[in-house]
């Protein structure tokens, strides 16, 4: 198959809705790991890009994400991946690549068998879910198609345009306004111990792993995060510190470390009265006192307390430390 630049793929599985050809399934394939100017998985995933990025697709990008599988094969290797084009196209790896090789292994070819399994179904429930596009497809824009899931909330917009922070704003059918956040880590109980106490959103839902991420749902506080309130006087943000100090002796007290107490995750509400306060928001690093750790990958580039580093434990004095950094910041003319 070509696209307009007579870009060509080493196959596909393809089926025409509503006189448009969409893909399930590309495949790309090398003779060796290395070999070929270009590994197969990017050349197969550029070419699914330009494939939609052709003037006809346009109005159908309006209303489908165009799901499509990925197979690239280097020799004995085979990676699966899927592709969607939401705003642009997203393209990630579903496996690492597996070696094809036949070794005397009952669990690795148990794992191969369901590997090719799991695609077979995959590629049929794609052809199901084309083909159960309706004409409207073509008709309307359908801005869920950016978020196919979860069903019962109503996606608002991202809140921050940082890669790596996954948080959207959100609505439930009952106009509720809510935050829907993934992370790989998460600690709920932290959470709901600091909202007992007013210092914290509440916490509606934290889902199990998938692929290695938590879904968390939480109320949607109106507020801006200490950082980004640059006009308070002296006794504003004393209040605000303040509060942040409750709740972090409150975590201390059931032997819970915050651990990254920086400007950042301090959001800054203003209640009925005009008075200022400060909430904890992201519990992501929070951990019991001496026992969890942090994680890996810490920005360098940030003074953190001493020993509060990749892969060493949490220490309350850590919080301490920072707390003191909160109160020269802002506390001190």
């Amino acid at each position: 198959m070509l696209v307009l630049d007579e870009t060509s793929n080493d196959g596909c599985l393809y089926l025409k809705v509503h006189s448009f050809t969409v893909l399930y399934l590309l495949i790309e394939i090398k003779n060796e790991i290395g070999t070929g100017k270009c590994d197969p998985t990017t050349q197969a995933a550029a070419f699914y890009a330009k494939f939609y990025a052709q003037k006809k697709y346009e109005q159908m990008l309006t209303g489908c994400n165009m799901p499509c599988f990925i197979i690239g094969l280097a020799g004995p290797w085979i990676c699966i991946l899927g592709a969607v084009y939401v705003e642009k196209p997203l393209i990630e790896p579903l496996t690492a690549f597996e070696p094809l090789i036949f070794i005397n292994d009952r669990t690795h070819l148990e794992k191969i068998a369901r590997l090719f399994m799991a695609l077979h179904i995959g590629c049929n429930d794609l052809t199901k879910y084309y083909k159960s596009l309706s004409n409207s497809i073509l008709k309307t824009v359908d801005s869920q198609r950016f978020f196919p899931y979860v069903g019962d909330f109503i996606y608002k917009e991202k809140l921050f345009n940082d890669p790596h922070k996954l948080i959207w704003k959100a609505g439930t059918k009952q106009g509720q306004k809510i935050i829907v956040k993934f992370s790989h880590k998460y600690n709920d109980y932290a959470h709901k111990v600091c909202y007992e106490i007013g210092k914290a959103p509440e916490l509606f839902f934290v889902s199990n792993t998938i692929n290695g991420f938590y879904m968390i749902i939480m109320g949607y506080v109106d507020g801006q995060k200490l950082y980004d309130c640059d006009d308070l006087d002296i006794s504003e943000y004393k209040k605000i510190i303040d509060d942040i100090g409750v709740a972090i002796s409150h975590l201390h007290s059931k032997n819970i470390v915050f651990a990254d107490l920086r400007d950042s995750n301090i959001l800054v509400i203003k209640d009925e009265n005009g008075t200022y306060h400060g909430i904890l928001i992201d519990f992501d690093w929070a951990g019991t006192d001496n026992v969890e750790y942090y994680p890996s990958f810490m920005n360098p580039d940030i003074n953190w307390p001493l020993r509060a580093e990749d892969g060493m434990k949490l220490k309350k004095e850590h919080d301490m430390y920072w707390l003191d950094v909160l109160k020269k910041k802002y506390l001190i003319n």
